[in-house]
This record gives C-alpha cells, sequence and structure tokens, in this order.
C-alpha cells in the first residue's frame, strides 16, 4: 500500500497555493480591465444619449408609429445608449478573459460576437439618418407638390417618405449582412428609380395649370 509522506503532501500544497498566488495578478488584471470597460462604457453611453436627444431626433422617430410597436416608456435613445454601453464593456471582456489565459477557443464566441455588435450600433444609426432624411424629403415633396397644386401631394409626400426609410432599413440590414450587396443595389436604384417616376408625374400633373396660364398668356400677346 502507496503511503504519501508529509513531505510529499507539503510540497503539494506549497505547489498549488504557489499557483493560486501566481494567478493573483492574472485576476486583478481582469477586475481593472472590467472596470476601465464599465467606465469607457459608460462615457460612451452619456456621449450617445446626450448627443442624440441635442440632435431632437426623437420627434422623427414617433413619425414612424413605433410608439404602437414598443411599451410607452421605452426610449430608443436611451436604448441605443444601454446597447453601445454593452458593447464597449463586451470589447473589454475580450482582453480581461485573455489576462485569465482562457484557451481561444473558450473566447472564439465572446470575439463573434463583440464583432457583430458594432455592425448593429452602425446600421440603427442608419435607419436614424433615414428617419430623419425621410422627413426632410417628405416635407419638401409635399410643399413643391402642393405649390403646383398637385392633387396627390400628401400622398407623393408619403411615399417619399417611406421610399427613403426603406432604402434606410436596406442600407442597415446591409451593413449587419443580412441582405447581400447586389441585392441591395437592385432594390435601391428600383426604389430611386420610382421616386423619380413619381416626382415626375407629381410635377407633371401639376404644372399642367401653370403650363395653361403661361400658353393663354403667349396667344394673348400674339398679333392678330
Amino acid at each position: 500500500m502507496n503511503t504519501i509522506s508529509w513531505t510529499d503532501a507539503a510540497d503539494q500544497i506549497s505547489g498549488s497555493l504557489q499557483r493560486v498566488i501566481d494567478y493573483i495578478p492574472n485576476v486583478f488584471t481582469f477586475v481593472v480591465i472590467i472596470l476601465l470597460g464599465i467606465l469607457f462604457g459608460w462615457a460612451v453611453q452619456t456621449l450617445i444619449v446626450r448627443g442624440l436627444k441635442a440632435l431632437n431626433l426623437k420627434p422623427y422617430i414617433d413619425k414612424l408609429g413605433l410608439k404602437a410597436v414598443y411599451p410607452a416608456k421605452f426610449d430608443i435613445i436611451e436604448f441605443l445608449g444601454d446597447l453601445a454601453q454593452w458593447i464597449v464593456i463586451i470589447a473589454f471582456l475580450l482582453p480581461a478573459l485573455g489576462a485569465l489565459n482562457i484557451s481561444d477557443g473558450t473566447l472564439s464566441p465572446v470575439s463573434d460576437i463583440v464583432n457583430f455588435l458594432p455592425k448593429v450600433i452602425i446600421a440603427a444609426v442608419i435607419i436614424l439618418i433615414g428617419v430623419v432624411a425621410a422627413d426632410f424629403l417628405s416635407r419638401a415633396v409635399e410643399g413643391i407638390t402642393a405649390a403646383l397644386k398637385a392633387k396627390q401631394s400628401r400622398f407623393l409626400a408619403d411615399m417619399a417618405r417611406w421610399l427613403v426609410v426603406i432604402a434606410a432599413f436596406l442600407l442597415a440590414l446591409n451593413k449587419i449582412e443580412i441582405v447581400g450587396i447586389n441585392i441591395l443595389d437592385v432594390m435601391t436604384q428600383g426604389l430611386v428609380y420610382g421616386f423619380t417616376a413619381a416626382f415626375a408625374i407629381a410635377f407633371g400633373f401639376g404644372g399642367q395649370d401653370v403650363a395653361r396660364d403661361i400658353l393663354q398668356r403667349f396667344r394673348k400677346n400674339l398679333p392678330k
């Protein structure tokens, strides 16, 4: 029967304690990196929320009718800020886990998430910019068509708004690689061509009265 001497037991305990002591700096580095990630995440969240609120994007977002989709207390700007904060924290999580000497196979899923989340943020920003641009273009189309006395001014303005929103949505999907670039090009070109044709038709209908007045004045000035 094999027996373990007190010397061997002491050596094993001493070796285990030494490994724990040697690992303490790794744990300390992990904690410091995580705390830095939380700090930077809070700073990014604050900058995004204050910046987007300073741009006063909420009225444009509300015009899309999204209130019927999410709860009344939900604030999309706060949501984007929180999302950005967690992206920063997760980004710091990678080097923090690396400090613990964790295997690359374990870090791979975390790395995939970190690489994907910034694309989501960019896609959300694209949609927000699209919403603002859509509202501006809608007002411009309605103003022009109303000045030309086009009966379909409201319809054309709404159509212009949604064409831009859909185009922005497609660009966002392409950014997160849900829609392929070839499909995106075809659909975006179709939206642009459709809007151009609709605007031309509206201008044609609205400009009929203007053209008629010009022709009548021209005829009156002709020598008889």
